[in-house]
């Protein structure tokens, strides 16, 4: 759990780290300044908003502005989505602990089942989707070229962070976005004074 809760507080800062960014580059872009008011209130009509944990995990497709398609866990979403996320490296840093704990505390099959020592755990399960964005077609036409080259001159291409559909346009992986399900009131509570949104 300690888990999951460090995992949402990364990703409402990459949320929030991913609108100021683009708060940032339309300021550049339309010569506006994002400190004086009336600016701002224009730049935030002119940057689109970034979508809520839980709608893009339950939300269909069609419900949400640029996004292409939904299947299962993987959101394909077009060049003008603000993504946004936690790596699993991330929160592993943060936590102190190894990749390879994080991947088991975020594992249904791990948080559902009950320790075989004292019946610990056997909590509700998480649920996430993985986004795929739309490349702009200039830099898909590069990794065309590195394609035809050799797929393990580009690192992209050799680890599998890109890839092509059939339509010949390339996505690339960002971070897994997961449901917010937690607020944490205090850290010295124990699970059951842990508030769960149902």
């Amino acid at each position: 759990m300690a888990t999951e809760i460090k995992l949402q507080e990364i990703q409402k800062a990459s949320r929030y780290a991913a609108h100021e960014k683009a708060i940032e580059e339309a300021a550049i872009k339309y010569h506006l300044d994002r400190h004086k008011s009336q600016h701002r209130r224009k730049l935030n009509w002119l940057v689109p908003k970034t979508l809520h944990p839980n709608d893009l995990v339950y939300l269909p497709a069609k419900n949400m502005a640029r996004v292409l398609w939904k299947t299962g866990f993987i959101l394909g979403v077009s060049e003008g989505f603000l993504a946004y996320g936690a790596s699993q490296e991330k929160v592993a840093t943060y936590r102190r602990l190894s990749v390879r704990q994080v991947q088991r505390h975020l594992s249904n099959e791990y948080r559902c089942s009950e320790s075989p020592v004292r019946g610990f755990r056997g909590i509700y399960p998480i649920f996430g989707v993985q986004i795929n964005q739309r490349l702009p077609r200039v830099q898909g036409a590069k990794f065309n070229k590195a394609l035809l080259a050799t797929a393990e001159s580009d690192w992209d291409l050799a680890y599998g962070k890109v890839w092509r559909n059939n339509e010949g346009r390339w996505f690339e992986r960002k971070c897994k976005v997961y449901n917010q399900s937690l607020i944490l009131r205090k850290a010295r509570f124990r699970r059951s004074r842990v508030t769960i949104d149902k």
